[in-house]
């Protein structure tokens, strides 16, 4: 009864077993089977992405093939383009050849005698000494013809420029001159001879119509109202420093004329030289005393300039005595000059006292 018992209980719990076995089985596979489904979609959703990248792959290619194909042709025609531009720069450099061959025959144009002639007096020899140096003349351009008003004025200036006052005079005028407005000169604690002498100069620069109205009362400290007419290009010219030019050639040529009997002599007044190499040059007075060649050069600003350029040009030049007439210079530095450089410096302040200088030296 016992073993009978027995295999009854092995043959109950073994069927339990097995029964819970095979719940456990199915549960599992039922687990596997959806993971295994999550694979395939995963699977699934992989193959579409990479047919997607395939395809987008593809048209890069194609893009790519594209840019290549672009690029060959902007390639082709930047070449076009260089041989196009090397061509225009090659016909430009022609036409400058060709530009430059003009304005060499037009600068190398020798003005005759005749013309220079027109605004100075007894050119031949000077033009025919220049040119036997090396050198091709012509005038200085737009040089206008001053009426005897101006030349006036300009003796009115260098005979009292002595006087502190008439330099300041100038210096107001020049800023007038720039900023295109009137300025006032203070003459409060200068003499009275000297505020007459600066007045008087008003009134002709006024009456010629270097100035415009100016005022002045009897007792008053200062000149106001000065402006220059810049309205005329010349006038601004004048003030700034062609006064001294006119100056210079007036008064040295009537010293020599009073010598001579009343015979002017031989000179040139603005006049351009251009070398052999093609640099031009600009001398400001070139005048004839007996058989002497005299160079002037007149300065109000940087004389160091003047001294440079007759350095540099006087063994080109022969000529036989070099002068700087300047403003402002101290008697020092005039020596210094007249001593370091061999040119003669002659003070506006003492013009006729340096200039009988120079004419005797010639005589």
């Amino acid at each position: 009864m016992r073993q009978w018992w027995e295999v009854l209980k092995r043959w109950i719990f073994g069927k339990r077993a097995v029964n819970t076995s095979t719940a456990t089985s199915r549960t599992v596979q039922r687990e596997v089977d959806q993971h295994i489904a999550q694979l395939h979609y995963k699977i699934n959703s992989l193959e579409e992405e990479l047919q997607s990248l395939k395809t987008e792959n593809l048209r890069l290619k194609a893009f790519n093939v594209d840019l290549q194909l672009k690029n060959g042709e902007l390639e082709s025609q930047a070449s076009q383009l260089k041989s196009e531009n090397a061509e225009l720069n090659a016909r430009v450099e022609i036409l400058q050849d060709k530009v430059q061959i003009l304005e060499e025959r037009r600068d190398d144009y020798t003005y005759t005698v005749e013309d220079l002639s027109r605004q100075n007096h007894g050119t031949l020899d000077l033009v025919s000494h220049i040119n036997s140096k090396g050198y091709r003349v012509k005038p200085k351009g737009n040089v206008p013809i001053w009426p005897m008003e101006y030349i006036e004025v300009a003796r009115h200036i260098g005979k009292n420029y002595r006087v502190h006052l008439v330099s300041e005079l100038l210096k107001t005028l020049k800023q007038s001159a720039a900023i295109k407005q009137a300025k006032s000169l203070d003459v409060a604690k200068e003499d009275r001879s000297d505020i007459d002498v600066v007045v008087g100069l008003c009134r002709k620069m006024q009456a010629c119509g270097l100035i415009h109205k100016f005022t002045h009362g009897s007792n008053g400290r200062y000149i106001r109202k000065l402006k220059v007419n810049t309205d005329n290009e010349h006038h601004v010219g004048f003030v700034t420093g062609v006064w001294l030019e006119l100056f210079a050639k007036h008064e040295l040529c009537t010293m020599i004329q009073h010598i001579n009997g009343g015979k002017i002599p031989p000179h040139i007044h603005g006049l351009k030289i251009k070398s052999r190499h093609g640099r031009w040059h600009e001398l400001d007075f070139i005048l004839k005393i007996h058989d002497q060649y005299i160079w002037m050069e007149m300065t109000t600003g940087n004389y160091q300039k003047d001294v440079e350029k007759m350095r540099e040009l006087r063994d080109a030049l022969e000529f036989d005595q070099y002068v700087m007439v300047v403003t402002d210079m101290g008697a020092t530095c005039a020596d210094e000059i007249r001593l370091n450089e061999g040119i003669e410096v002659v003070r506006v302040e003492n013009f006729e006292e340096d200039c009988r200088r120079i004419i005797q030296r010639a005589s």
